[in-house]
């Protein structure tokens, strides 16, 4: 690849974010906000398909977080389900950013027989202080995020602002335990507000797609591969290829790998 290539990628990214606010391309400009790349359906993480030697979602055989970093710019790359709902999506990004477990709501997860709870990414935030806190939207360089979504991933990041700006009024209304209360990500307190920049958006169907209707005649036959798929990779029972080739992230439905001791009926 020509040197110049990803400056090219990372003079686009920033122009349509909003960063540069009039300013140059200049070592200064690149201290702003930190940019949160969101995939879209059937999308995966920076150490899945073939991992560090493998094909990456954002930039293909290079490495778009690692070349956005280089040049001075704060990226990390979010990772939702490629199958979930916007709204389990979206709940994964925020526990990804803050640093917790995912939590559903007891009114969507009843409504949507799953699980209340996702996967726990406590201690493992994507934005840190220098002692390894998560902190963000406080006072510092991690107050607010860019966050740049393609396809599927831009109806995502607009449910994740909407949650964080307005809150569940029907999660609000459900009846939670005294000790798990609701999330604030559906609380509509001051502690979610404000924390996005910008949002970019790369064909995102926010006015509705035709496409739609000839999907769904092809369910069915999408249901088979996809169970297919899932029944293949989850018989390994070391989760080497589950977890790192491939992870579906639909643990809320209960979805894991062969389990020790299960037989293959």
């Amino acid at each position: 690849m020509k040197r110049h290539l990803p400056a090219k990628i990372l003079l686009t990214l920033l122009i349509l974010t909003g960063i540069l606010s009039g300013c140059e391309l200049t070592q200064t400009a690149a201290k702003g906000d930190p940019i949160i790349l969101v995939h879209g359906f059937l999308g995966w993480g920076r150490d899945e398909v073939g991992g560090f030697a493998g094909h990456y979602y954002w930039g293909g055989w290079n490495d778009l977080q690692k070349i956005l970093n280089d040049e001075g710019y704060e990226t990390h790359t979010g990772v939702v389900g490629p199958f979930s709902s916007n709204w389990d999506r979206a709940c994964e990004l925020y526990a990804q950013l803050m640093g917790t477990k995912t939590d559903y709501g007891i009114a969507h997860s009843t409504k949507h027989n799953h699980d209340r709870y996702g996967r726990d990414f406590t201690g493992k935030a994507l934005l840190q202080d220098e002692s390894g806190n998560p902190d963000w939207g406080k006072d510092g360089s991690h107050k607010k995020v860019n966050l740049i979504a393609h396809s599927q991933g831009g109806h995502t990041v607009r449910i994740l602002a909407q949650l964080m700006e307005q809150g569940s009024a029907e999660e609000r209304q459900a009846v939670y335990p005294a000790d798990e209360p609701v999330s604030p990500l559906f609380s509509a307190g001051s502690g979610t507000k404000n924390m996005i920049r910008s949002i970019t958006t790369m064909t995102s169907t926010h006015n509705g797609t035709s496409l739609a209707n000839g999907v769904l005649k092809l369910v069915p036959i999408i249901e088979d591969i996809l169970v297919s798929m899932i029944a293949i990779l989850g018989i390994d029972e070391n989760e080497t290829v589950f977890d790192n080739f491939y992870d579906f992230k639909l643990q809320q439905f209960g979805l894991k790998s062969k389990q020790e001791g299960e037989s293959l009926k």
